[in-house]
């Protein structure tokens, strides 16, 4: 006679019924028999041998999500650790990023382009990134800085229309004001007591640490920000000093206009992260 099993969850947990139970379930069923006191005993053997193996497979499976949470802590840890630099990388090549607009994950491949020397096709994916964001970093930009809404406006629309020329000074220069307003110091001082006030005023401002990690940005010697006697400082790339004072006239492009939207978005990263810093405050006090 073939024993009727009982599976539990793909087969891992599974017992069979004795021969003598199974006759007793049918003339039960069948109202043959009155259920003798011997059966409870049997039920009560099966649901141990249940039980027995219920916490067998628990322990087992404990083991498993207890790995496998490791697994997951474990590349959580590298994510973390290893967010500023690509971010850094991105920076070395004139782009930065915000939290909202640009998946951190996203920010990865990206990175690995510029490391690998695959510097087209890392410029060419940013610029179709931030052409898909373009027109929402203008509706906020515009909303969260009023007073300077018609020289964004025309600055973007200049942009549009490929008078790069005109774009690229304009971005930069608000790029310039905006986070003076917010840290009460250019972010392009090298003065010692400056950079520490700013490094303070950004641990208390920053909600995380992907957040702080570009706000930090500013504190580093860039090839946009450098001066011409900074070792990171490159001939031939955007540089936001030999533009504003007139040394570099090869500017014009669409990718320093794009880069320059990208470091415009990064001042603003200033406003969102102290607004929220306050509002924590409020909620504190």
């Amino acid at each position: 006679m073939v024993r009727p099993r009982l599976p539990m969850q793909q087969g891992k947990l599974s017992y069979t019924i004795p021969d003598s139970t199974v006759e007793l379930f049918r003339q039960v069923a069948a109202r043959k028999l009155t259920i003798p006191a011997e059966f409870g005993q049997q039920i009560a053997a099966l649901n141990e041998q249940f039980r027995e193996q219920a916490r067998e497979y628990a322990k087992r499976l404990s083991a498993e999500i207890s790995a496998s949470q490791a697994k997951v802590a474990e590349s959580m840890r590298r994510f973390y650790e290893g967010y500023p630099e690509q971010i850094r990388i991105l920076a070395q090549n004139g782009w930065f990023t915000s939290l909202r607009r640009t998946d951190h994950a996203a920010i990865y491949p990206i990175a690995h382009l510029f490391r690998t020397g695959n510097i087209a096709e890392g410029h060419k994916q940013m610029c179709a990134h931030f052409s898909r964001i373009r027109q929402d970093i203008e509706d906020d930009l515009t909303k969260r800085f009023p007073e300077r809404q018609r020289i964004l406006q025309k600055a973007f629309q200049a942009h549009d229309a490929g008078d790069y020329e005109l774009s690229v000074p304009v971005f930069l220069a608000q790029a310039d004001g905006i986070p003076k307003e917010i840290l009460g110091v250019s972010i392009y001082t090298r003065k010692r007591d400056s950079v520490s006030r700013m490094g303070d005023v950004i641990e208390n401002i920053a909600g995380d640490v992907f957040e702080e990690a570009l706000l930090r940005l500013v504190l580093e010697s860039l090839p946009l920000t450098a001066s011409t006697a900074s070792p990171t400082y490159r001939p031939g790339e955007l540089n936001r000093h030999e533009v504003l004072h007139g040394i570099d006239n090869q500017y014009a492009t669409k990718l320093n206009s794009y880069r320059a939207i990208s470091w415009l978005q990064r001042a603003a990263l200033f406003d969102v992260a102290k607004k929220r810093s306050d509002r924590r405050s409020k909620k504190v006090g």
